[in-house]
């Protein structure tokens, strides 16, 4: 029996020693790590123009209450539908008012959109602007520098054109 308790006694200080310096070295390693990550500056800033772009591109090429071409049908129980063509731009609506309207963008940053028409050949045949606001901003100074360009389709209802549009958000 005396000898089994001594082989008690040795372990027991080889366990302690064994959680100390795990102890120790986890200590050291958190430290470490929050030395080196307290050093890192994280800026959200080109998500956050990402985000808003994205946003916004979503609402005007997407939603029926902006520029999407949406057209009606009726269904054979006799009810009629809307469909909306993503990404396809309805000529009428842009040509009727270059101010977005307020039910399109509720709340966003103001915004400036330059759309392209191109006919068959690739040439540039029509130039459109689309603003948010009260008149065509003239001063960009305080607007972001990064352009979003998007390749669209407009249509007037009969004819197709391709399309390209570049929006830019205010800072």
């Amino acid at each position: 029996m005396y000898k089994h308790n001594s082989k008690k006694a040795i372990e027991e200080p080889r366990v302690i020693v064994y959680v100390l310096f795990t102890t120790v070295l986890v200590l050291a390693g958190i430290y470490v790590a929050f030395t080196y990550m307290g050093a890192i500056d994280i800026r959200f800033d080109f998500s956050d123009y990402n985000f808003r772009y994205n946003s916004a591109v979503a609402r005007l090429i997407y939603s029926s209450q902006c520029y999407a071409y949406k057209d009606s049908y009726v269904s054979e129980d006799g009810q009629t539908y809307t469909q909306v063509h993503a990404g396809v731009l309805d000529l009428n609506e842009i040509v009727a008012s270059s101010k977005i309207p307020e039910t399109c963008i509720r709340g966003e940053q103001p915004l400036f959109v330059n759309i392209t028409q191109y006919d068959m050949s690739g040439s540039a045949t029509k130039y459109y602007t689309l603003y948010t606001g009260s008149s065509i901003p003239t001063d960009f100074s305080n607007w972001n520098s990064k352009e979003l360009t998007f390749k669209v389709i407009l249509t007037d209802g009969a004819k197709e054109y391709d399309g390209v549009m570049k929006l830019r958000l205010k800072k």
